[in-house]
């Protein structure tokens, strides 16, 4: 018995890590183009393009772990029904419930590593994620630039250099500050650099130029100011500060201080920290349904497991394979994996859904043990009937 219950488990396992392996490639692929993007194109190390993108499996194990369980089970019961496998064990005496252990253990095991992941490691490698999100696109500046093209670096913004010189200047400098269509600026130097300020912004820092504003097509202000200190006084719009020295050089902050990263995601906190930051918050209603999510969407491998198996088992044997119940094992799986995501999203609004996060989980579990408990009678005919479990 118990090497009858490897063999299929060790069946269930391989296809499983195979499934997930590939589902997680998918949604990984899918998400990931944009940075794939800026390692081919715009010089993102190749480094960090691993550690960032490493930081979102966790999040799509977790996603996907309730489709590879249940669309391995049900394929490798499928095939050993095919094969005559089962009807072969059946027929030794083996029950329904017997059958479904190998399905059992391997969606207990992986509902408690997700369990690990969504109490844990999700909200560890999210926060981080979201932490060096905002730093890559802090530095899409020195990331998009490219040799003698005209590059919209952010809205409004403009942005042209010649080339680049031997200690990383950029030479033939021009910037057009569109922001604000009634006085538009024009900046244009024989040299530029971007460097990083102290609050982690991005600032164009330009020397032996001038800078223009247009009203109404009129020069407002024009280089001679710039070098002679007193562009405090001429209408510079939108920019935190303008400063010329002696040397003629200036900076200009390209991002507005609403750029900086304020607030965390509820998938940033763990699970102590859901609880404690619920109490006299506004989001009280999302943190709580943060909170049932995190407990009861792990448990959905397992039910899903037990619910192919159940629905595959339940039938007539028939070698040319199971089609009728594995599309409705497929419908019904598809609606609980849906549903819970449905659920967690609008439970914020109806606090009476939090509860259905569970009956989403527990019921189906409840009901494929009592079809794999207690099956119903075979036709005449049919091999092998189906006995009471074994003891």
């Amino acid at each position: 018995m118990k090497s009858i219950t490897w063999y299929i488990v060790r069946q269930v396992t391989a296809v499983t890590l195979l499934a997930a392996f590939v589902l997680c490639f998918m949604v990984w692929l899918f998400r990931s183009l944009d940075i794939v993007d800026m390692m081919l194109n715009r010089g993102l190390a190749l480094a960090d393009f691993l550690h960032f993108a490493s930081l979102q499996l966790p999040r799509f194990f977790l996603f996907v772990g309730p489709m590879a369980v249940f669309g391995a089970a049900l394929f490798t019961y499928n095939k050993m029904i095919m094969d005559s496998e089962l009807i072969v064990l059946r027929s030794a005496g083996l029950s329904p419930i017997a059958l479904a252990k190998p399905a059992m253990i391997v969606g207990t095991v992986v509902s408690l590593f997700s369990l690990f992941l969504s109490i844990y490691l999700v909200p560890l490698t999210y926060r981080e994620y979201k932490e060096l999100e905002f730093k890559y696109r802090q530095d899409l500046p020195k990331l998009l630039l490219q040799e003698g093209v005209f590059t919209n670096l952010t809205k409004g913004i403009t942005v042209y250099f010649q080339d680049v010189g031997q200690e990383g200047e950029l030479r033939n400098v021009i910037i057009h500050d569109n922001r604000n269509r009634v006085q538009p600026m024009t900046y244009v130097a024989e040299w530029g650099r971007l460097m990083e300020s102290r609050d982690g912004r991005w600032m164009a820092e330009l020397s032996k130029g001038s800078g223009q504003v247009l009203k109404r097509g009129i020069p407002e202000c024009g280089a001679d100011k710039a070098a002679a200190g007193t562009a405090n006084g001429c209408a510079f719009p939108r920019f935190e500060y303008f400063v010329g020295d002696r040397a003629d050089n200036f900076s200009l902050n390209l991002f507005d201080n609403d750029e900086k990263r304020t607030g965390r995601n509820t998938r940033e906190y763990f699970l102590m920290e859901l609880v404690n930051s619920a109490a006299d918050n506004p989001r009280r209603p999302t943190f709580i349904a943060e909170f049932h999510s995190r407990l009861t969407k792990p448990f959905l491998p397992l039910t899903c497991a037990l619910l192919g198996v159940a629905i595959i088992l339940s039938g007539n044997f028939n070698r040319r394979g199971q089609l009728k119940l594995v599309l409705l094992a497929i419908i019904i799986a598809g609606a609980l994996i849906i549903g819970s995501h449905v659920l967690r999203n609008y439970a914020p609004k109806f606090p009476l859904l939090n509860l259905a996060m569970y009956a989403n989980v527990v019921l189906p579990m409840i009901a494929s043990l009592l079809v794999l408990w207690f099956p119903r009678p075979l036709s005449r005919g049919s091999a092998p009937a189906i006995g009471p479990p074994a003891t």
